[in-house]
């Protein structure tokens, strides 16, 4: 190990090719004069714009190409536009785009709705105290797990009569996902008693 004073920043270093004239790259390219050439060369770079920032006031340097920039950093951009400043908060503005939105869609609320059944109150039942668990998975073992529809995997306990106070086990059945998603899906009566006759006889 040879010790060798570097001949651009006069630093000592170790090295066991006794050829070496440089410490590093860095002093190489620069003694060799390719440090300031192509993209680096200080009269070939990106002139620097300075900019105030529109929310805390303080001057800040950016290149040519970002000279529309507004905001020093993300945080003062945030703060700017949190309050008054922001467009969605104006008043005129959000009357502009509560009418652009009545124009472009339509209310289906309440008795618009096509899947209007005359309110859920009137039309939804609720599951007794008899519905349990211990009851469901009975279900399930009794059809050992197989959809009565389809004869795929199933552990969901589908009423046949679509009576959900009706809980005895003669009006239960075990069927997939897909197939007791169809069962409750947008079907009239008709389809229902399709069912209900399809699943009698299963």
């Amino acid at each position: 190990m040879k010790q060798i004073e570097c001949l651009e920043c006069h630093k000592i270093f170790e090295t066991t090719n006794t050829k070496r004239k440089y410490c590093s790259i860095t002093c190489a390219r620069i003694a060799n004069g390719k440090a300031n050439k192509g993209k680096t060369h200080p009269e070939r770079r990106t002139p620097l714009i300075t900019i105030k920032c529109k929310q805390c006031h303080t001057l800040f340097e950016v290149k040519f190409k970002f000279k529309k920039r507004q905001f020093c950093c993300k945080m003062c951009a945030d703060k700017y536009f949190s309050g008054i400043n922001n467009p969605a908060c104006r008043p005129e503005v959000r009357k502009r785009i509560s009418e652009r939105v009545s124009e472009t869609h339509w209310d289906s609320s309440g008795n618009k709705n096509p899947r209007w059944k005359g309110g859920s109150s009137s039309s939804f039942t609720y599951y007794n105290g008899k519905f349990t668990n211990k009851l469901k998975k009975s279900i399930r073992e009794r059809d050992n797990y197989i959809c009565q529809k389809c004869g795929e995997y199933g552990n969901q306990v589908h009423h046949i009569n679509y009576d959900k106070s009706n809980c005895n086990e003669n009006n239960l059945i075990t069927l997939c996902v897909k197939c007791h998603g169809k069962c409750h899906g947008r079907i009239n009566e008709q389809q229902k008693i399709k069912n209900m006759e399809q699943f009698i006889e299963v």
